[in-house]
C-alpha cells in the first residue's frame, strides 16, 4: 500500500531547506548581520553607523517583535535578526505555497 502523504520533517531544517526564495533571504540576512557585526566591532567611526540598522529592517517586522528581549544588547541584536530572519523566511515559505498551489515550500 502506498502512502501519498508527503514527508515533513519536524525543527528548523524544512525552513532552512524549503524553496529558492528561503534559502536565497537566510542568505542575505545572515550576509548583511555578518557585516554589519563586523563594521560595529572592527572599524572605529568618528561618528554613529547606522550599519546596525541595515539588519533589523531587512528581518522586520519579525525582528522587531523579538527587539524587546532582554539581556546583554548585543546578544539581544543577534537573537532579534536571527529569529526575525527565521519567521520571515517561514511566512515566504507560506506565501509560495500559497501562491503557487503545491504542498512543498
Amino acid at each position: 500500500m502506498k502512502n501519498n502523504t508527503p514527508y515533513r520533517p519536524a525543527g528548523a531544517r524544512p525552513i532552512a531547506a524549503g524553496n529558492l526564495l528561503r534559502r536565497l533571504y537566510l542568505a542575505v540576512c545572515a550576509a548583511v548581520l555578518v557585516w554589519s557585526l563586523a563594521d560595529q566591532v572592527a572599524i572605529e567611526h568618528a561618528d554613529a553607523s547606522f550599519s546596525a540598522v541595515w539588519p533589523l529592517l531587512l528581518t522586520a517586522p519579525g525582528s522587531l517583535v523579538w527587539l524587546v528581549l532582554p539581556g546583554e544588547p548585543l546578544v539581544s541584536y543577534v537573537a532579534a535578526v536571527l529569529l526575525g530572519a527565521v519567521v520571515n523566511a517561514w511566512g515566504w515559505g507560506w506565501l509560495v505555497r500559497k501562491v503557487m498551489g503545491g504542498e512543498r515550500a
